[in-house]
């Protein structure tokens, strides 16, 4: 979600009236590095990471603080609000953004079912975990700093021993029914809080690698393993009894075999195994 709103920065800067279209009275000329700063920024991905927000609402699933974080910059208040709202324009119209907004001088956005859709079949069919431990991220962290993340791994793993002991099975590489499954998916209970979680683990790997701290990873395993959990006790894997076996058995499989690289490759970056058994 940064990188679209840094490419929507610079689609703004490279329009003539780019900064005009900011709200801004006068000419370019009149705002001496205004211009040349906010390009220059658009080359900066931190000054645009996407946050999970601490209270959704109006089903926000993420939020940039980069307007108000370009403004200081500028030492320019009054740059973030118009700079969001811009921002916002130029975001709405991105692959996968369902919407976007402003609000308080930071962007709002809301991503695609089909986007959320994705992310599942990305990490099925290429195994898009945080990436394992190399020179910048290499920890000895204690078990017990991460027992969720160890738990909910364990606890995925006997989820998907049991649905395949009961014949249910993920959907598989190309299947053209497998997309839409999952994007039906997406509108059950937990379902898109726990792909937003999957989907940020590239971020966290990112952050740990920025600050040599698993503190990111660690944050980021315990709000996954606890959106596992949320979604594990209001789901069912398989049919009850006799029941048929039905495509959102087959789909809710696909979402947990996802879960489990994303939290195994969190793990494995603070040097800890992924339990099989609980």
């Amino acid at each position: 979600m940064g990188v679209a709103l840094a490419a929507g920065l610079i689609r703004l800067m490279g329009r003539p009236d780019g900064v005009r279209r900011l709200g801004l009275t006068g000419s370019v000329a009149a705002l001496p590095g205004t211009a040349t700063m906010l390009a220059a920024a658009a080359g900066e991905p931190r000054a645009f990471r996407a946050q999970r927000p601490t209270a959704r609402g109006h089903r926000t699933d993420f939020t940039s603080a980069a307007p108000r974080i370009l403004a200081q910059r500028l030492d320019r208040a009054d740059l973030a609000e118009p700079l969001a709202l811009a921002l916002a324009a130029e975001v709405r119209g991105a692959d996968g953004v369902a919407d976007a907004w402003a609000r308080d001088g930071h962007v709002l956005v809301s991503v695609t079912s089909a986007a959320l859709a994705g992310v599942v079949e990305d990490l099925l069919d290429a195994h898009l975990a945080p990436a394992g431990p190399d020179a910048s991220t290499c920890f000895a962290v204690a078990p017990a700093r991460a027992a969720a993340a160890r738990l909910a791994h364990a606890r995925a793993r006997n989820l998907t021993r049991s649905a395949h002991a009961h014949g249910v099975r993920p959907w598989p590489a190309g299947d053209v029914a497998r997309g839409p499954a999952l994007e039906d998916l997406v509108e059950e209970s937990g379902v898109r809080e726990l792909i937003l979680c999957l989907a940020g683990s590239r971020d966290a790997a990112d952050r740990v690698r920025e600050t040599r701290r698993p503190d990111p990873v660690i944050a980021h395993l315990d709000r996954t393993a606890a959106a596992h959990r949320a979604w594990f006790e209001t789901t069912r894997v398989t049919p009850r009894g006799a029941g048929a076996i039905t495509s959102a058995h087959r789909s809710r499989l696909c979402l947990n075999d996802a879960a489990t690289p994303v939290l195994a490759g969190g793990l494995a970056i603070l040097g800890l195994d992924a339990p099989e058994h609980l």
